[in-house]
């Protein structure tokens, strides 16, 4: 409306201006002293008048240009611009992910694709008749590669996971020298949820493959060994689809072959885990001693190089080594006074304390924040009764306070990255409180820069013709229901004109034009009144 409110305006000045009459010209003659006085006009000179100039062309081109400014913001027209022929512009979207090589009663689901894509090339060029044809495909897994559909009896799977969302972006592919007007994609994936856009060409999803059961290995972790002297371990996760039996997992190290025991986990019902005590480093083999229908999660292959312990750079005297912590000068967590603290390098993980017990009494506590590693173990009450002193130094840099007390001394630091913390130095010879205190501080601390959390590891999965699969736990779901088979294509119904084209640029493009031509008509006016 505000757009229109201004067209209406600058229109009605447009037409003010052709309206109004020239301003007499002002003549100063030379010889003007010799002349009687020119009489008074008898009635003054009307500043508009009321009639069009229909003679200048310049009124004329303004007008125009003020009326298709106005129909360039209220006309709502599509122009057809360009007409095409009737064509079938087909695309199949091939699933060669390895999860393909599935086999049931003799046959890879990858040859059901390869089958199903060749009868609907040959449905689509039949439906074409003597209408312009052409068709591609596109191999569609972690990678997209396009192929033609003449070079379907050489496609084949290859060695990567795929997700339905990575076949749906294949088929939203920009046309590649030919103009798409159908889209299959043939997968033994479901169609994701998700909307298709209204303006793509009509897409059909195929699911082939029968329902199977299989069972895969879909994670290795890592579990550090902890304070009290608890080893490290591995948990190695087994998924099952379909499959009622409780998996065996075998781990082959470098010393040996291991046969962990296998327990339900909580996480979904098919979901095990085997849990096992590393008893070497270097290279593992874990894999099922009876897998499934899909034989490329059965195997996985990874790298240990844990220690049988925390290894730890203690530099801490009189501060006992917990007997699950190995001291190491290769370490890279730091424990050691904050003194010392310029004297570790700048990118190690540090455990700083400071003598704080020893004036430690009741003072009220300031500000802090939430720290749940650090202080969900510690009672307030009985830290306002016993409240060590400030951290005497000033912080260094990088670390923020967490604990302050009423008076705003720092209590309780924490260094984000590399991480750090800086607490009061453990006591055992104090009161009961503060010797808890000081212990549980302390070993709060080391705890939640010593890690003990799982660490999923770099897995490399292997098929028992030795490719190495990417991401071939994607795969394992082998059982998953067939959808009901889409409708047949209708390839009847042929596209036969070009998309419709917005109005509106012509008309300004019209107006930009009469504009011109009326600045060309003026300059050209100007030129003949000097000569």
């Amino acid at each position: 409306m505000i757009a229109a409110g201004l067209a209406i305006l600058a229109g009605l000045g447009a037409l003010a201006w052709y309206l109004q009459r020239p301003v007499p010209l002002d003549l100063r003659l030379s010889f003007a002293r010799l002349l009687s006085d020119l009489p008074v006009a008898p009635r003054p000179v009307p500043r508009l008048a009321l009639t069009l100039p229909v003679r200048s062309s310049a009124f004329w081109l303004h007008l125009l240009v003020v009326v298709l400014a106005l129909a360039a913001i209220w006309v709502d027209l599509q122009l057809r611009l360009t007409t095409s022929d009737p064509r079938i512009g087909l695309r199949i979207v091939l699933d060669v992910s390895h999860g393909m090589t599935t086999v049931a009663e003799g046959v890879s689901r990858l040859d059901l694709v390869r089958a199903a894509a060749r009868e609907e090339a040959e449905v689509a060029r039949g439906a074409a008749g003597s209408a312009p044809y052409c068709g591609e495909g596109i191999l569609a897994a972690r990678t997209l590669r396009r192929i033609t559909l003449s070079d379907l009896d050489r496609v084949e799977a290859l060695p990567e996971g795929a997700y339905a969302l990575s076949l749906m972006e294949a088929a939203k592919q920009e046309d590649a020298g030919c103009a798409i007007t159908h889209i299959t994609v043939l997968s033994d994936l479901p169609l994701p949820s998700g909307a298709w856009p209204s303006d793509a060409p009509p897409l059909r999803w195929v699911q082939v493959g029968a329902s199977v059961p299989n069972a895969g290995l879909s994670e290795v972790r890592l579990v550090s060994a902890q304070l009290d002297g608890t080893p490290a371990s591995l948990m190695v996760t087994v998924d099952t689809f379909g499959v009622a039996a409780v998996p065996t997992v075998v781990i082959e190290s470098p010393v040996g072959e291991v046969r962990p025991p296998v327990v339900p986990s909580l996480d979904r019902p098919g979901r095990f885990v085997a849990r096992m005590v590393p008893n070497a480093a270097g290279v593992h083999v874990a894999r099922l001693e009876v897998g499934g229908a899909y034989r490329g999660d059965d195997q996985v292959i990874f790298d240990l190089t844990a220690p049988d312990a925390l290894a730890i750079d203690w530099r801490l005297p009189g501060v006992p080594v917990p007997r699950g912590v190995q001291r190491s000068e290769g370490a890279t967590l730091f424990v050691a006074p904050l003194a010392g603290l310029d004297d570790l390098p700048p990118d190690v993980a540090v455990l700083a304390v400071y003598p704080g017990w020893a004036g430690a009494g009741p003072r009220a506590i300031g500000a802090f924040v939430e720290d749940r590693e650090l202080l969900d173990a510690i009672n307030l009450d009985v830290l306002e009764r016993r409240m060590p002193l400030p951290i005497p130094l000033p912080l260094p840099p990088g670390f923020v306070q967490v604990l302050t007390d009423a008076a705003g001394g720092v209590v309780l630091a924490r260094r984000t990255d590399p991480p750090g913390l800086i607490v009061p130095q453990p006591v055992r010879d104090a009161d009961l409180d503060i010797t808890a205190l000081s212990l549980t501080l302390f070993y709060s601390a080391l705890q939640d820069l010593s890690g003990g959390a799982e660490t999923p590891l770099a897995l490399r999965w292997e098929s028992p013709g030795g490719e190495i699969v990417s991401e071939a736990w994607t795969e394992s779901d082998t059982a998953r229901p067939l959808m009901p088979a889409p409708p047949p294509a209708d390839y009847a119904v042929l596209p036969a004109e070009a998309p419709d084209q917005p109005v509106w640029p012509l008309l300004l493009l019209v107006a930009l034009a009469a504009l011109l031509a009326e600045r060309l008509l003026a300059l050209r006016g100007r030129r003949s009144s000097v000569l």
